[in-house]
C-alpha cells in the first residue's frame, strides 16, 4: 500500500490479488462496473454511470429551468447566476465528466484496449498485455472522510507512480474497484501462464 498526501486529501493505492474462485462465461453485475464476459481468451468490462449521467443531466435542466423562469418573472440577477451556474458548473461535468468505457483484455491479439466515449469525444487506447503489470486500486479519501471512494487502475512494468492508467475519471464508494481489479489480475495471471498459450 502506499499513501499520497495533498492538502488534506490522502490517496492509497492497495494491489489487489486475484479472486480465489474465477468466474467464467458468466455475466456478473458488480457495482459500477458491468463484467460483460470472460473466457481464457477474453475479458469485457463496461462502465457506464447511468444514475451520474441522469444527476448531471437533471442538474442541468433544474439550473436552466431556474433562469428561465427567473427571466419570465422579471428577476433577470437571478436569471444571470442561474445560467452562469450552468455554463460554468454543471454543463463542464457533464461534457467531461459523463463517460461510457469499454475496457477490452484479449489473450488472442495479446492487447488491452480502452474506448471511452464522452460527450467531448471519444479516446481510443491500445496497450500490449505485456506491458500491464497489474490492477490496483486507488482510493481518494477529503478531510473528514473515514471509507473514502475508489478507483480501478492499470499499471505497467516500466515507470513508477506516474506510469499508471485510471479505468475511470470518477471514484466511488462501495466494493466495485476491489472486485474488478482482482477479477483483471486474476484473467492476466490466466492468460499468462504457458498452457493457457497453447
Amino acid at each position: 500500500m502506499q499513501l499520497h498526501q495533498t492538502a488534506g486529501h490522502t490517496l492509497s493505492i492497495y494491489i489487489v490479488p486475484k479472486p480465489a474462485v474465477a468466474e467464467q462465461g458468466r455475466v456478473r453485475y458488480l457495482t459500477g462496473m458491468k463484467l460483460i464476459r470472460q473466457t481464457p481468451d477474453e475479458l469485457l468490462l463496461l462502465h457506464r454511470p447511468i444514475f451520474l449521467c441522469i444527476a448531471l443531466a437533471a442538474g442541468a435542466l433544474l439550473a436552466l429551468g431556474a433562469g428561465v423562469w427567473n427571466i419570465l418573472q422579471g428577476e433577470w440577477l437571478k436569471a444571470v447566476i442561474a445560467l452562469l451556474a450552468t455554463a460554468g458548473l454543471v454543463a463542464p461535468a457533464l461534457w467531461f465528466g459523463a463517460e461510457r468505457v469499454q475496457i477490452a483484455f484479449s489473450r488472442i491479439s495479446g492487447t488491452c484496449t480502452i474506448d471511452t466515449h464522452r460527450l467531448s469525444g471519444v479516446q481510443h487506447e491500445v496497450f500490449r498485455l505485456g506491458q500491464i503489470d497489474a490492477a490496483i486500486v486507488e482510493t481518494h479519501k477529503g478531510q473528514g472522510d473515514t471509507a473514502g471512494s475508489h478507483r480501478v487502475a492499470l499499471t505497467f512494468t516500466a515507470g513508477g507512480d506516474e506510469n499508471r492508467r485510471p479505468l475511470t475519471t470518477g471514484y466511488a464508494g462501495g466494493t466495485r474497484a476491489k472486485d474488478i481489479a482482482a477479477r483483471i489480475n486474476g484473467w492476466l495471471d490466466a492468460a499468462r501462464t504457458p498452457e493457457s498459450k497453447t
